[in-house]
């Protein structure tokens, strides 16, 4: 028997032999292997993301109704051209994607088919930057947010209890937290009375003065059913002939037809 190729035992044989060794070692073991392997390997990642932002419901988000009768003011991105006589308006699709496609458009103010709103001005269409809410009043115009999500504003805390019995006898007058009366509150601006108003003071005189906001509120009071009065302030933007005009208002709603440099205040 040729020994030449034996070679001699190892000092001290290995611990826990292998049951069967392999047939053929590997062909190229790996240089280093890593020191632990990965926890999850991911299953299958996404080809792409997701074409456009999704609300709650999952839905995609869409233009959504924010504010009624208004429009954008002079920071407006853009304006369409009214309607011509005989050719189809702009549509509400359209308008939509204008904004879109318009860099820093965030709302989009549309000239609806409204019975109220002439009809060159159906299917205009106004964009608007953010991030606040365009709120120039104009009847017949409404304002869509674009990409948002339908939400509801829960309250932010729920309303007390009834009282358990009514009181002996009211108050002699309102009166606010401070303790002191209720006087006129600023309540809208840019605003006046519409065609339901109540009485309208005349224009102011050259020479004479003005009638005054305190005398305007006194009018008010003394008028039957006046809620509101709308009050032409000292403003530069404003007429000298309505500084000083008076119109009174009734109630509930608060006035909304706009007129720049009339404000309207609630009385008590």
């Amino acid at each position: 028997i040729d020994n030449a190729d034996t070679q001699p035992p190892t000092a001290s044989p290995t611990g826990s032999p292998s049951a069967s060794p392999t047939s053929t070692p590997t062909a190229s073991p790996s240089a280093s292997p890593t020191s632990s392997p990965t926890s999850v390997p991911t299953a299958s990642p996404t080809s792409r993301p997701t074409d456009a932002p999704t609300c709650p419901s999952g839905e995609p988000g869409g233009p959504v109704l924010v504010s009624e009768d208004c429009k954008c003011g002079d920071d407006r991105l853009f304006r369409t051209t009214d309607a011509k006589p005989g050719k189809d308006p702009m549509t509400f699709e359209d308008c939509n994607q204008l904004c879109l496609d318009t860099d820093g458009c965030e709302f989009f103010s549309f000239g609806e088919d409204d019975s109220e709103l002439p009809p060159h001005h159906v299917g205009v269409c106004i964009g608007c930057p953010g991030p606040d809410v365009p709120a120039v009043y104009h009847n017949g115009f409404n304002v869509y947010e674009i990409n948002a999500c339908e939400t509801s504003s829960p309250t932010i805390s729920p309303t007390p209890p009834p009282t358990s019995s009514p009181t002996n006898s009211p108050t002699d007058a309102p009166t606010c937290p401070s303790g002191e009366p209720g006087g006129p509150v600023l309540v809208s601006e840019d605003c006046k009375c519409g065609d339901d108003r109540l009485f309208r003071t005349t224009d102011a005189k050259p020479g004479k003065d003005p009638m005054t906001f305190e005398d305007c509120n006194q009018l008010c009071l003394d008028t039957d059913g006046c809620e509101f009065f709308s009050f032409g302030e000292d403003d530069s933007e404003l007429p000298p002939h309505h500084v000083g005009v008076c119109i009174g208002c009734p109630g509930p709603d608060v006035p909304a037809v706009y007129h720049n440099g009339f404000n309207v205040y609630e009385i008590n």
